[in-house]
């Protein structure tokens, strides 16, 4: 029996309703363990798991948040697979400064990634190789969006060779930088804006 949100109505005998009565304690006990510790546990009332159904293609944006709240939802990411999205703007319908706050992209060929943190902040990552003019440009798969806040490199090379790694200053765009270093040699390098 579903849950009954019209009983006991004033002209019910307690004989006529007690059933639906217990009931609908049945279907409030089913629906409070779902992602809850049960009644008359420790921790009762707490939560022990939770569940965020997928929005759909179609289906409803999460509704706006007020400035003293945030939510999280889960949807679709740019490869069409479930992400936690966090909400912290209170724009209904529309998606625009939510961010994605559980995917990652990494790229075999070209060896770039990337993934989001829930404040916001953009962190890009990557291994390069220098050509033969000793430097590499890091051309990031997508621009940052609005700034770059942090650049670090770290050299791969053995302990014999010598050289020395550092980024071009004037040459630090939201799309990317270039990196010197020794012909052939390997650098890991991370980049985080926003």
């Amino acid at each position: 029996m579903a849950f009954n949100s019209t009983i006991p109505q004033a002209t019910d005998q307690e004989s006529q309703s007690q059933a639906q009565l217990l009931a609908n304690f049945a279907e409030t006990s089913a629906f409070l363990i779902v992602n809850h510790v049960p009644f008359n546990g420790v921790d009762q009332g707490k939560h022990n798991f939770i569940h965020f159904p997928k929005i759909v293609v179609g289906g409803v944006i999460p509704p706006a948040v007020t400035a003293n709240e945030i939510g999280l939802y889960n949807a679709d990411n740019a490869g069409g697979n479930s992400a936690l999205w966090i909400r912290k703007t209170n724009v209904a319908g529309t998606v625009t400064g939510d961010v994605d706050i559980t995917s990652r992209t990494y790229n075999v060929g070209t060896r770039i990634g990337t993934y989001t943190l829930p404040c916001g902040v953009i962190v890009k990552f990557g291994w390069a190789t220098c050509a033969g003019a000793n430097y590499f440009d890091v051309v990031f798969a997508t621009a940052f969006p609005t700034a770059i806040m942090n650049i670090q490199v770290s050299p791969t090379r053995n302990a014999h060779e010598h050289g020395s790694l550092f980024i071009d200053n004037g040459t630090i765009t939201v799309a990317g930088f270039r990196a010197h270093f020794n012909n052939g040699y390997h650098f890991y390098w991370r980049a985080e804006g926003y």
